[in-house]
């Protein structure tokens, strides 16, 4: 039964409370009459060592259960690869997409609905991205299931926007981006699946959130996680699948980019 010693153990604990315990009785029994002065000290001295001892046990569980329950933390963020969590996204935290920008080397990936933001503030810098390594976008195609009543409306409806402002967005990028294409250097794609998602993949990082219903994707929480954790990986074959699969996914039709 040697667990039970371990300073986290319920035992553990019950046991000092009745040390505890023992050394106020003693303690109280040293102040009875009839006993000797030096029985009254030894007693005394016995009682109040019990108590501290108890105390300090007290001190330890405390100590250990609350080092028990970091050590559960840093081992859920190793195996999942968390460096960090956001309240928003994009515009909010725009420092943390830009510097990483500024030097990635292989790869970004980025799914999204419209990307307004991005189309406004990066769409120049594309052709010194390309020079750094693949680019390659996923964005909603606003014509699936069908036009009218497309996962891109429904999207606008759920952010309280005005109809049809996702498919604007989502042909006003490819109309813009168009004299940046280039194959395996710069790539969009329009996905055809439920939206549940944002993220965006530089090199050995992705920063990714949920969309949530009536709230606007920019104050979605955002999580930063790095490759070697399970998130990362499993993030990466999720767009891969999308990416690679034409009934998930679909070029831009030509006409897009002349609009």
């Amino acid at each position: 039964m040697k667990f039970i010693k371990h300073p986290s153990h319920p035992i553990y604990l019950l046991s000092h409370a009745i040390v505890f315990m023992f050394g106020i009785l003693i303690i109280v029994f040293s102040n009875f009459a009839g006993l000797s002065e030096w029985t009254k000290l030894i007693l005394f001295g016995v009682g109040t060592s019990l108590v501290a001892a108890g105390i300090t046990g007290w001190v330890v569980y405390t100590y250990v259960k609350s080092s028990e329950q970091f050590a559960t933390a840093i081992s859920i963020v190793a195996k999942f690869g968390i460096l960090n969590v956001f309240s928003g996204r994009s515009v909010k935290i725009r420092e943390e997409y830009d510097g990483r920008m500024r030097y990635f080397k292989k790869q970004v990936d980025i799914l999204g609905f419209g990307l307004n933001s991005f189309r406004q503030d990066n769409l120049s810098f594309i052709p010194v991205w390309k020079q750094q390594g693949s680019i390659r976008i996923l964005l909603i195609d606003p014509e699936f299931p069908n036009e009218e009543f497309s996962f891109a409306n429904q999207r606008d409806r759920e952010e309280n926007d005005p109809q049809q402002t996702i498919s604007r967005q989502v042909r006003q990028f490819a109309s813009e981006a168009a004299k940046y294409i280039e194959k395996e250097r710069f790539e969009i794609r329009l996905y055809k699946c439920l939206p549940m998602l944002n993220l965006y993949r530089i090199d050995d990082e992705i920063l990714w959130g949920p969309y949530l219903i009536k709230e606007s994707s920019r104050n979605t929480p955002t999580f930063l996680v790095r490759s070697g954790g399970e998130i990362f990986e499993r993030i990466v074959r999720h767009f891969e699948t999308i990416w690679n699969d034409d009934q998930l996914s679909r070029e831009v039709p030509i006409s897009w980019y002349q609009e």
